[in-house]
Order: C-alpha cells, then sequence, then structure tokens
C-alpha cells in the first residue's frame, strides 16, 4: 500500500472514530493537520442554511484561529467556492492574531461540501502565505476524502437530531412524573430515569435487590415478574401500544399503591429480532402531587397572586380551611378567592379545578 493510501485509510478511520467523539471531529482535524502539514485546519458548518441570524459552528484543531476563521466567513468567503472541489487562494487576509500565519496572510485549500437538508460544510487547510503552496497529491487526497466526508456528517447530523429528540423526551418525561424503567425478562434493570430512580430508592411499592426489580409484597413480585415476561414475549418490530398489562402494588397500610404499566420494549425494526428481550416498565406514584409555583398559575390564568397561591395549595391536595391556615388567611376571605378561581379558570367545583390543574401544562413547571 502506498503512503497515499495509508494516509487516505489513516484519515477515514480517523474521520469516522470523531464522529461520536466529546469534541466532536477535533481528533480528525489534529490527523489532518499533521497529514496535511497544515499548522490550522478548521471544518465550518454553516448554519445561514436554517435561517438568517443563526451562527456557523466553527471547529478547529487550534483554538486562536477561531475569530479570523468567523470573520472570513461573515464576509462570504467559504461560500464562493465550487462544490465539493478543492479551492486554493494564495493569500488570504486574516483579521485578528494567528500564531503560526506570519503577518496576518494565509494561503488556504478549502472544499466546500452540499449536506443536502443539513447545510453546508467547509473543511479548510491553512498555511503560512510564505510556505509551500498546496501540491498536486495535496488536492486529489482532499478530493478523494470528500464522498466519505459528506457520508460522515450525514451520521453526523442524524446523531445530533436523534440526540435533540432524546433530551426532548428525557425533559417532559422528567416533568411530568413519569418514571422509565427497562428490565430482562427475569427482572434485571438495564436503564431507568431520575423519576424511577427516587421511587426504587424509597423502597415502598418497588425496589432493586441484587440488581432485580422486587415489589413489597411477595405475591406482587410474581406478578411482576410474570408480567415482564409475557411483555417482553410481545416485543415486535414496530410499536403495539394497546398491549400492556396494568399493575398496582401494594404499599404499607396508609398509602396509595403504585401503578405501573408493563409494555413490550422498544421496538426492534429494522432488525429482524431483538438484539436482547426487554419490557419497559412506567411508574406512576399517586402519592406525588407537584408543587405547582403560584407564579406559574398567575401567568398562565391571569389569577392575582393571591388566588394563585391559593389555588397552588388546593392543587396540593389541601382543603380550603387547610388552605386557608396554611397562607394565614381566614376561610371566607379563601372561598371569596376560590370563587374568583373558578371564574378565571372556567372551572365550578373544586375537584374539578384540581383536575384540570393537574392536567395543565402548570403541573410540569417544576
Amino acid at each position: 500500500m502506498s503512503n497515499h493510501e495509508l494516509d487516505r485509510e489513516h484519515l477515514l478511520n480517523i474521520l469516522y472514530e470523531s464522529l461520536s467523539a466529546i469534541p466532536a471531529w477535533h481528533e480528525f482535524l489534529i490527523a489532518a493537520g499533521e497529514t496535511f502539514a497544515s499548522p490550522y485546519v478548521s471544518l465550518i458548518l454553516d448554519a445561514r442554511v436554517y435561517g438568517d441570524g443563526c451562527e456557523p459552528v466553527i471547529m478547529l484543531n487550534m483554538d486562536d484561529a477561531g475569530e479570523a476563521v468567523k470573520a472570513l466567513h461573515r464576509s462570504g468567503f467559504f461560500r464562493a467556492g465550487a462544490e465539493d472541489q478543492p479551492d486554493e487562494h494564495s493569500q488570504v487576509a486574516l483579521t485578528g492574531s494567528v500564531s503560526g500565519i506570519a503577518g496576518g496572510v494565509a494561503r488556504v485549500l478549502t472544499v466546500s461540501m452540499n449536506c443536502r437538508e443539513y447545510g453546508l460544510a467547509h473543511f479548510t487547510l491553512w498555511r503560512d502565505q510564505a510556505g509551500d503552496p498546496f501540491d498536486g497529491k495535496t488536492r486529489r487526497l482532499l478530493k478523494e476524502l470528500v464522498p466519505s466526508f459528506q457520508r460522515a456528517l450525514k451520521l453526523f447530523f442524524q446523531t445530533v437530531g436523534l440526540q435533540r429528540r432524546l433530551l426532548m423526551s428525557t425533559a417532559a418525561l422528567e416533568t411530568s412524573g413519569i418514571g422509565i424503567i427497562l428490565a430482562t425478562p427475569d427482572g434485571t434493570m438495564l436503564m431507568t430515569n431520575s423519576i424511577a430512580d427516587v421511587i426504587l430508592a424509597e423502597g415502598a411499592g418497588m425496589c432493586l435487590f441484587r440488581g432485580k426489580l422486587k415489589a413489597t409484597n411477595a405475591d406482587d413480585t410474581a406478578r411482576l415478574l410474570n408480567e415482564l415476561r409475557l411483555m417482553a414475549a410481545e416485543q415486535q418490530a414496530e410499536a403495539d401500544w394497546r398491549v400492556y398489562a396494568p399493575l398496582a402494588l401494594r404499599r404499607p397500610e396508609g398509602f396509595l399503591p403504585l401503578t405501573v404499566i408493563v409494555r413490550p420494549g422498544p421496538a426492534f425494526h429494522p432488525l429482524r429480532n431483538p438484539l436482547q428481550r426487554t419490557a419497559l416498565l412506567i411508574l406512576r406514584d399517586p402519592e406525588h402531587r407537584p408543587i405547582i409555583p403560584a407564579s406559574t398559575l398567575s401567568h398562565l390564568f391571569g389569577l392575582t397572586p393571591a388566588e394563585a397561591l391559593l389555588a397552588s395549595e388546593i392543587a396540593r391536595g389541601a382543603s380550603v380551611e387547610e388552605a386557608a391556615n396554611h397562607i394565614g388567611i381566614s376561610r371566607n376571605t379563601a372561598r371569596s378567592q376560590l370563587q374568583s378561581v373558578f371564574l378565571k379558570t372556567g372551572t365550578n367545583r373544586q375537584g374539578e379545578l384540581v383536575r384540570m390543574l393537574l392536567s395543565s401544562a402548570a403541573s410540569l413547571s417544576t
């Protein structure tokens, strides 16, 4: 294998390995600088395609060239060249101090790649203007990298999109008070969210014993494990949300049962079979009522601070009398304020008000 082929294979390996690294692409940029004998290497993900005013994402092997690269980007420099073709400029004036580029004048070789719906990417090699020009070998190697670079960028953007979806789903779960557990058919816990961690740590209704899920009551444990086995066996390539098993796990006297929905594990399409049979447990603790900030209720429903404070106490489960005592107002004042709350929220009874508040976005604000 020739040196040219070795360089290409080396860069391609690091290109794909650096997709999931933190920070992304950094190891590739360092390797590219060494291979192409360029003190500076930059990768710009051109966010302008998503709308005016969006800042580009600029990654470099050396941070001190950041401001100079940003200035060039704002000038439209990187958008001027032909797509997917190395484009050399022998005299590029740089603003700001860039060590290693004498006199603020650089020789650059850049290739702009169209990532279709994801936007443009600009990969650039930087050398001192007084140094060696980019030769045919460098141009050839850079051009050969373009198809793989485009595929890697597509994978990168898809991964970023999946990560955003994951963060959105996580935020929704964490604010809803819903616990999630992924488990094997024998009850071995694989993954949880923070809500489930709290429920398991409290050990009321369900806990973790030697890495496996266990109910407080022995009979409940048997039912739980049986449903885990049945639901894991129902795991399919496409999710069918109609398939589930409800459980109410008993807790010490005086506490409401811990409610659980057991579903088949995540869909495994495009695989023919799941990598591992699993079941999902969705937990909700009826004893937990969110404390809704009075300020949130004021903004949502136009309540006065006093009305919002009363509504917050009632949503927490307090009676009108208990709320009045806690706030420090008379029962008559509380009842008068409650009538105003009914009017502003479009409800007529206290139970209706509580249901409305707990099912509104206000309950997700903490």
